[in-house]
């Protein structure tokens, strides 16, 4: 099958992942920049995939680092954190929480079906700015892509942004290659501070 290419001034390109995603075994994206708005757009077809692990660069929404770290402590720490933030702010996790975006991002988290990785800014390591993806099926069908989509409600509702997509095994080796180099790179980069 040749290369499919999609123009967000043609057509919303979150319908064209979402139709992908759909009972997907595994997931794996290069996300440069990732925020969870974007369970706002395909958080639906997210819930039908086995496995999604993200890497992305360190430039994170607070809130979903918020989120995160609770999701990551497990349920207990999650409840002391509710307790200790009903007269908080207006950031306090339990209305992040009481959002549908926060919420699916801290089940898939603390569930362990996704998995995000950040490849910090250190000087030694390159900013993650490249976006591509691939998308596997329990039959082995592939579709990778590549173009200059973040992972965000806004590239996918507002933002022009273009993907080239390809079904060829080859173009899933090569971007399967260059996710599991940042990966690997992340998990051995010094933690933030």
């Amino acid at each position: 099958m040749p290369i499919s290419r999609f123009s967000s001034r043609r057509e919303p390109l979150g319908p064209v992942l979402a139709d992908r995603l759909q009972n997907a075994t595994r997931y794996l994206r290069i996300a440069g920049y990732f925020r969870s708005s974007l369970l706002e757009v395909v958080g639906e077809a997210l819930e039908s995939v086995g496995e999604i692990r993200v890497v992305c660069n360190g430039d994170l929404d607070p809130h979903d680092v918020q989120v995160a770290r609770a999701a990551r402590e497990g349920r207990e720490a999650l409840a002391r954190t509710l307790v200790s933030s009903w007269q908080s702010s207006e950031d306090s996790l339990d209305l992040l929480l009481a959002r549908e975006r926060y919420r699916r991002l801290h089940h898939f988290l603390s569930s362990g079906r996704m998995k995000v990785r950040v490849v910090p800014r250190d000087g030694t390591n390159v900013f993650v700015h490249g976006k591509a993806g691939l998308i596997e099926k329990a039959d082995g069908t592939v579709f990778s892509f590549v173009g200059s989509v973040n992972d965000s409600a806004a590239a996918l509702r507002h933002a022009y942004e273009i993907l080239w997509g390809d079904d060829q095994p080859a173009a899933a080796d090569w971007v399967r290659k260059e996710f599991e180099h940042f990966w690997a790179l992340a998990s051995t980069a010094k933690p933030a501070t």
